[in-house]
């Protein structure tokens, strides 16, 4: 069981969403789902993250607008692991960020 989940809120994440996701998916600790919370884009992003094929990753939708603070709010209500990270749409992880977590929670 995955004990790490990473959380994506995005709306119209244009490109930047394909480099963010391939960053999260590429990382060398493969135990983690990556929680997708996506707001209704209309740039085609809805559409990209349709078409991933990884049982990590898992898609909340919205049907209406939400305001920023309403989609990241959203993370209160869906199933997490016991450790979770949240990053934006147009940020990176470095390929072995879960790894050094993951040591530093097993050392301390």
């Amino acid at each position: 069981m995955a004990i790490f989940s990473i959380i994506l809120p995005v709306r119209n994440g244009g490109e930047y969403i394909k480099v963010c996701v391939a960053s999260i998916l590429n990382q060398s600790y493969q135990d983690f789902d990556l929680l997708i919370l996506e707001n209704n884009s209309n740039d085609g992003t809805k559409e990209w993250l349709a078409n991933l094929n990884d049982p990590r990753v898992k898609i909340y939708n919205s049907d209406i607008d939400l305001t920023i603070e309403e989609n990241w709010a959203r993370v209160i209500a869906i199933p997490k692991n016991e450790f979770m990270t949240m990053i934006g749409h147009d940020d990176l992880l470095h390929p072995d960020y879960l790894d050094v977590m993951n040591g530093m929670i097993s050392q301390f």
